[in-house]
């Protein structure tokens, strides 16, 4: 099922030398797990996947395991630093 959705990057964890697992806690979905691979890893996407980052992002939703994510983007409008509920989630 192809969904899109926003979200906040909770955890990074390095999985190999050119992918990480990427923990996102999803408006729709909840929090789910992502498998990054090297492509999506470069410098111009890297800082899509900083800690506390909220992102637009597109996935294919699988019942269990690792997701994929399609596409992701920086959310637009929107300042972390300003909402208070989120950076109480973060910490």
């Amino acid at each position: 099922m192809d969904c899109t959705t926003d979200g906040i990057i909770l955890k990074k964890i390095p999985h190999t030398d050119n992918s990480s697992v990427v923990h996102i806690y999803t408006r729709d979905f909840g929090l789910l797990a992502f498998l990054v691979q090297g492509k999506s890893l470069t410098q111009k996407k890297a800082a899509y996947f900083q800690i506390g980052n909220l992102v637009d992002i597109s996935l294919n939703k699988k019942d269990s395991g690792l997701q994929r994510i399609k596409e992701i983007g920086l959310m637009k409008g929107a300042n972390l630093m300003s909402n208070f509920h989120l950076i109480q989630l973060i910490q």
